[in-house]
């Protein structure tokens, strides 16, 4: 390619120099000629230029453009995971279910870590029949022992390429509705546990010193004030503050660490607080939450969890400290929800899942 440019560059050089000679004459005859015989000069010049460009011309060896990487028969699988191990914390149910899905479908050796063993290995067990690499293990995530028992089990069969530390739970209540052991508890899961399970996987990675990725699930709460859950706010931006940290110590070392920051996201632990707190209003409850959303409903699980299949893929290696708030436009918009709870469901914004 390096010579084909020089070549260029040399009958290009060749032709210029040609014709400014032939151009450098005809103004020589121009300051001692008539009107005419410039006219005459001139076109001479532009004519024996053109001819050296066209004599030329048949030299200069054509170059086709740079082929894309993402189209043709050698064209890489897109989001690929093959041969990759990725773990996922609480990916029981809910937005870890649906990332466990996703990365298991891409190829990947996938690790349910979740409090609730049996129905980590009950969900594994259903990925496995349909022809999936899939494990579920026990893990309190909130407990060091716990996690570095976990990780032993996951890395006696290779190293840690991707960890999504996923599991959290919430409290709901003010400052005057909320203990000393409430916040224990909600930073135990939602702090210490993305602490110690990052810990143990930035092992992993640098054992082979291949670097790897990491991703937390934080919250709209990291950024922005939630009613009453001042608690589960105060965790989710330790999550924030943590996440922006370990991707400037461990750039040098080739992992990546990013977060991504639902907004209210329809599972199990919604509708479980619904039920919980507002007993015989469940419906109308429900309906109330979705609509504060500013694009009129809640979000499903896969919509963050393709955001996860991103952001943990090669395909995004130039991504990292960075935060990506996914939560019906809670961050970016003006939020008229909070005036206004009457909203209706634009159809571009439902979800295609």
């Amino acid at each position: 390619m390096f010579s084909r440019i020089a070549s260029r560059a040399s009958v290009a050089k060749t032709v210029l120099r040609r014709s400014q000679s032939t151009l450098s004459a005809g103004a020589t005859a121009a300051r001692v000629a008539t009107p005419a015989a410039i006219g005459v000069a001139a076109a001479a010049g532009a004519a024996f230029a053109l001819s050296q460009t066209e004599a030329f011309a048949d030299k200069i060896e054509p170059v086709a453009p740079p082929p894309s990487p993402f189209f043709g028969s050698s064209a890489p699988k897109i989001l690929d995971y093959t041969g990759k191990r990725v773990v996922v914390t609480g990916g029981a149910s809910g937005i870890g279910l649906e990332m466990v899905r996703l990365f298991a479908q891409q190829g990947a050796e996938v690790f349910i870590l979740d409090y609730a063993s049996e129905i980590a290995e009950e969900r594994a067990a259903e990925f496995v029949s349909d022809g999936k690499k899939v494990t579920g293990l026990k893990c309190d995530v909130s407990s060091q022992e716990s996690v570095e028992a976990a990780f032993a089990k996951v890395t006696a069969g290779g190293r840690v390429d991707v960890l999504c530390n996923n599991a959290g739970i919430g409290h709901v209540g003010n400052i005057m509705g909320t203990e000393v052991a409430d916040m224990e508890r909600v930073m135990g899961v939602n702090v210490i546990g993305v602490m110690l399970c990052a810990k143990e996987a930035i092992k992993s990675m640098n054992a082979d010193n291949k670097g790897g990725v990491i991703l937390n699930t934080a919250s709209i709460a990291s950024i922005r004030p939630i009613k009453d859950r001042i608690a589960y706010a105060a965790s989710k931006g330790a999550v924030h503050t943590l996440t922006m940290a370990l991707a400037t110590d461990h750039l040098a070392d080739g992992i990546r660490v990013n977060e991504v920051c639902p907004g209210r996201i329809h599972t199990t632990f919604v509708d479980n607080f619904i039920k919980k707190n507002y007993p015989g209003e469940e419906k109308e409850k429900f309906k109330m939450l979705s609509e504060y959303m500013p694009n009129g409903r809640m979000g499903k699980p896969g919509e963050i969890a393709f955001a996860a299949l991103y952001l943990c893929s090669d395909e995004a290696r130039f991504v990292t400290g960075a935060s990506f708030s996914i939560d019906g436009g809670v961050a970016g918009t003006d939020h008229p929800k909070l005036y206004d709870q009457e909203s209706t469901v634009h159809p571009e914004t439902l979800s295609t899942l």
